[in-house]
């Protein structure tokens, strides 16, 4: 057992430091696409359907802990743009699938360089071993925590 009523803080604790990790790694980000003529949260839902991380608006709500009718009105946005489509499930009528159009294809590949760019940045000062040993534990923890979910994603 790793944490200890003697040793545990929040400065040492994995959800404090994910989570401080997570708000300052968000807020840097969308500083980026302020700018921009698509917000981050449209990018990060263009690259949910590009990486097949998603394929429904509720996937979507799943995967970043969003309200419903906040994201139906990205959705819309992002439809009216063209920049991606809807299509109802042959199987079953009550499923909308959702996937990128060519147009938001090529708009997501624009937009990857800004934040990869950004990411690079913050990671100069790790070797290519730490960042592969990062990702891979962070990765093994997610895996972790969704055992033991209902919601995974």
């Amino acid at each position: 057992m790793y944490y200890t009523a003697e040793n545990y803080g929040a400065r040492h604790s994995i959800g404090y430091l994910i989570r401080r990790a997570s708000k300052l790694v968000i807020s840097q980000v969308e500083a980026l696409f302020a700018e921009q003529d698509i917000s981050f949260t449209q990018y990060v839902v263009l690259v949910l359907l590009r990486d097949n991380l998603a394929s429904t608006a509720s996937d979507i709500c799943q995967q970043l802990g969003y309200d419903t009718g906040a994201l139906t009105r990205v959705i819309e946005q992002l439809r009216r743009r063209e920049l991606i489509e809807r299509k109802r499930n042959i199987k079953d009528k009550r499923i909308i699938s959702l996937s990128l159009s060519p147009l938001g294809r090529e708009t997501i590949e624009n937009f990857c360089p800004l934040v990869f760019n950004h990411y690079n940045q913050r990671l100069e000062d790790f070797s290519f071993k730490e960042i592969d040993t990062l990702l891979t534990l962070l990765t093994k923890f997610i895996a972790s925590l969704e055992k033991n979910t209902k919601c995974k994603g």
